[in-house]
């Protein structure tokens, strides 16, 4: 069966399954559901239109020698063109992604992306957080790396001005009903490496 109405689901359970993929060995445990919110063929040349919850269970395994899990959870994934989608888990929507690059959480690179949550649990009310040329190396934000936080009349621009393997110094653009300040939050971080200090400075 290829073709899935609006309403039916795909369900896989995984006992010690090995193969590959794109030549990297891969493994599963675990459980994977997919319902249809949309209606989709799965020979269709392009995911435009399409909309599906996934659910997994005890989902766990490894990929090219990295290993995951046990992870549960559920995620709304909705594609409004070919290349063009946003994934929700948990109340955080994200959308706009592209240029990914990752190696672990410690070393990524983001080239644009877009995640909103609600403010202070309020549905109708959101925040967002926009990155561009975001790109972290052994936990350290590296330089030019930028993002803007939008919450209401709110709005923080931020760009790594400098970064060196003990300090890291963001610009900080806040404009609040319409009002501009600037600021410089330095991070140093300890020789041993571990949690950064902060401090502010106005510019």
């Amino acid at each position: 069966m290829t073709a899935y109405a609006a309403g039916q689901h795909i369900a896989v359970t995984f006992n010690d399954v090995s193969g590959s993929s794109g030549g990297q060995p891969i493994s599963l445990n675990g459980s994977l559901r997919m319902q249809f919110l949309s209606a989709f063929d799965m020979n269709s040349d392009t995911a435009a239109g399409l909309r599906v919850d996934i659910t997994i269970t005890n989902l766990s395994g490894s990929s090219a020698g990295v290993s995951f899990g046990p992870e549960s959870g559920a995620a709304r994934l909705e594609f409004s063109t070919a290349t063009s989608f946003a994934l929700t888990i948990d109340g955080v929507r994200l959308s706009g992604l592209s240029g990914v690059n990752s190696v672990d959480a410690s070393n990524y690179g983001i080239g644009t992306a877009t995640l909103r949550r609600a403010y202070w649990g309020n549905a109708k009310t959101y925040v967002d957080d926009r990155y561009s040329a975001w790109n972290v190396d052994a936990h350290h934000v590296r330089l030019n790396s930028r993002a803007t936080v939008l919450a209401g009349d709110t709005r923080a621009d931020i760009k790594v001005i400098s970064a060196t393997t003990l300090q890291t110094v963001f610009e900080v653009k806040l404009t609040v009903a319409g009002v501009l300040k600037t600021y410089e939050v330095t991070a140093t971080f300890p020789d041993a490496g571990g949690t950064p200090t902060y401090s502010v400075t106005a510019v």
